[in-house]
């Protein structure tokens, strides 16, 4: 079983009200690996692992003074690494769900009637696109037409790889929707 360290009454004080980077730097360190093994034991992923780990541990220093309403911090980690780790298996699977629907085969009859349908669909997924919200498009565009990686996009947006793969959700969900009311799906 993986331990946490514990916060001390005054801790949470010196962390989430005095805002103690130095002692908030040693409780991080002092917790980053058990968290990351934790994550990794749920997600077999050591990227998404060592992403949730510094999320959660982010979330502790942001929270400011609302951390000296955990009665224990430790007990929180353990839940909150167990619950961010179980979405993203969760998110996992909804994305091979689409990976699915992306691969399969739809028979080719070239037709002239076919052919307009498809530039149709085309058209209306590029209308979609360009109705997403500015950073849900950049992200999606990022990764769907410059083929970069979650990674790659989120260092050009400056922002993390789950907000990427947050913003590819968003977006798809959107786009499907979007299909589906004009009888597309």
């Amino acid at each position: 079983m993986n331990t946490f360290t514990e916060l001390t009454e005054e801790q949470k004080l010196r962390i989430g009200r005095f805002r103690d980077e130095f002692l908030f730097k040693k409780y991080f360190l002092d917790n980053f690996s058990a968290l990351k093994q934790l994550a990794y034991s749920i997600v077999n992923n050591f990227e998404e692992a060592e992403e949730i780990s510094s999320e959660l541990l982010w979330k502790i220093w942001n929270m400011e003074e609302e951390l000296l309403r955990i009665e224990s911090v430790a007990a929180y980690l353990n839940r909150s690494v167990r619950n961010s780790s179980l979405n993203f298996v969760r998110q996992k699977s909804r994305k091979l769900e689409f990976v699915v629907l992306d691969n399969i085969e739809c028979e080719d009859f070239n037709t002239p009637e076919s052919i307009i349908i498809s530039s149709e669909k085309i058209s209306l997924i590029e209308e979609a696109v360009n109705n997403l919200p500015a950073k849900t498009k950049s992200a999606f565009l990022l990764v769907k037409e410059n083929n970069m990686s979650y990674k790659e996009a989120a260092e050009s947006l400056q922002i993390s790889p789950k907000t990427v793969d947050r913003h590819i959700q968003i977006a798809l969900k959107k786009i499907y929707t979007i299909l589906k009311k004009k009888n597309i799906f």
